[in-house]
């Protein structure tokens, strides 16, 4: 006997579901049997218009592309397995800040301090860290374990941070 979810007629002899044509999944996706999934695009948020971006835990997996003037991207509130990573389109002073001004911002990271030494950064409980003398392509790597915000990059600059 077949079963009717929305708009798709699912009986026992189906083992696939196609959302070809249109629709979408409110649950978890479980591949198994050595499946891939392709196609999939990250999510691509653009800071270009505004002088400041404040990511949702809803955009997790996005990349940002920071442009357009200097700009303060705040991370949302921590919440495991979130996730973004930023590249760097312009070459400003850009600032990514903890949401409400918390303390949970660690990075760590290779730079050559603007000009020829290779030096190692990092800093740990910070509420903002500053990237300045950007390098057109650099990009920041940011995920949150739900207690802290965790980032690592490779810059040219060496950064500093506040708080």
């Amino acid at each position: 006997m077949a079963k009717r979810i929305g708009k798709y007629k699912i009986d026992k002899r189906d083992s696939a579901l196609s959302l070809a044509d249109g629709g979408s999944v409110g649950g978890n996706i479980v591949l198994s049997g050595g499946k891939t999934l392709s196609g999939v695009k990250n999510e691509v948020v653009g800071s270009a218009s505004g002088a400041s971006v404040t990511l949702t835990a809803a955009q997790s997996g996005a990349t940002v592309f920071v442009g357009g003037g200097a700009r303060v991207i705040t991370l949302p509130v921590v919440e495991a397995g979130l996730n973004f990573k930023l590249v760097f389109a312009t070459a400003h002073a850009h600032v990514i800040s903890s949401s409400a001004g918390t303390s949970l911002l660690n990075y760590t990271g290779i730079d050559n301090t603007n000009g020829t030494t290779i030096a190692r950064t990092s800093f740990d409980s910070k509420v903002a860290i500053t990237i300045a003398n950007c390098v057109l392509g650099e990009q920041l790597e940011c995920v949150t374990d739900g207690t802290e915000w965790y980032i690592k990059g490779d810059l040219n600059d060496t950064p500093t941070a506040t708080g």
